[in-house]
């Protein structure tokens, strides 16, 4: 397997911007590496937030713990942030897929 395929997969199937630093194009790969870590907080944090919330209202006894309360109770919730950060994520690990296919595009003479 050539290194340019290695790079490939490594964006494709572990983490943006692991190719790139496999082909030795550090700030490219730590670029998407940070946007993507980033988003990552954000969608994370703002689960955790939502689900905390829910939890709380659960324990305190203002919610049964059914499944079409919970289910209401987290439709409440305001995702755009969640949205724009999964939307930045995809968009990040494409890109990175791109950027390694095309610097290692065979060129037709």
């Amino acid at each position: 397997m050539t290194k340019s395929t290695k790079a490939l997969l490594l964006s494709a199937f572990v983490y943006p911007g692991a190719g790139q630093l496999l082909l030795k194009r550090y700030y490219l790969g730590a670029g998407f590496i940070i946007v993507t870590t980033i988003g990552l907080y954000f969608i994370l944090a703002n689960i955790f937030r939502i689900a905390n919330q829910i939890i709380e209202r659960v324990q305190s006894g203002g919610q049964t713990p059914d499944f079409s309360a919970l289910l209401s109770l987290v439709s409440q919730h305001d995702t755009a942030l969640l949205n724009n950060a999964f939307t930045v994520m995809v968009i990040t690990w494409f890109l990175s897929i791109l950027h390694i296919y095309l610097i290692n595009k065979p060129q037709k003479n």
